[in-house]
């Protein structure tokens, strides 16, 4: 617990101070800094319709920026498709890749999975 208390700023430790279990106070402050709103829903889902791969950037770092926004979105909407993640991803390749995206997008429902689509 200290080890949480110690490592947030000074003016929010008040939310945790009565609190000894390290997990409630975890929990209170994901409540704290990521409301359960549409508000922080609609900006995690704007996050991820802007995400896009930056010049000089490599894909995988591409795609793990897209994966750490739908593992957002899977913690706020536990049905949300990784479909959306994937057309992300395709739409944001380089020209270089359309031949390779075409092959992708002929795929079966079953194999147009974001992570099949990634080396590990």
């Amino acid at each position: 617990m200290s080890i949480i208390y110690l490592n947030i700023d000074s003016s929010h430790r008040m939310i945790v101070e009565k609190i000894d279990d390290p997990v409630e106070a975890w929990k209170v402050l994901k409540t704290y800094y990521q409301p359960d709103s549409k508000a922080h829903h609609m900006e995690v889902y704007s996050s991820l319709m802007n995400c896009h791969i930056l010049s000089e950037e490599s894909i995988s770092l591409f795609s793990t920026r897209l994966l750490r926004i739908y593992e957002q979105l899977r913690d706020l909407d536990e049905d949300f498709s990784e479909r959306y993640v994937t057309f992300q991803l395709l739409r944001y390749l380089p020209p270089q890749f359309d031949s390779i995206v075409q092959t992708i997008l002929r795929l079966d429902d079953v194999k147009f999975v974001y992570k099949m689509l990634l080396p590990n």
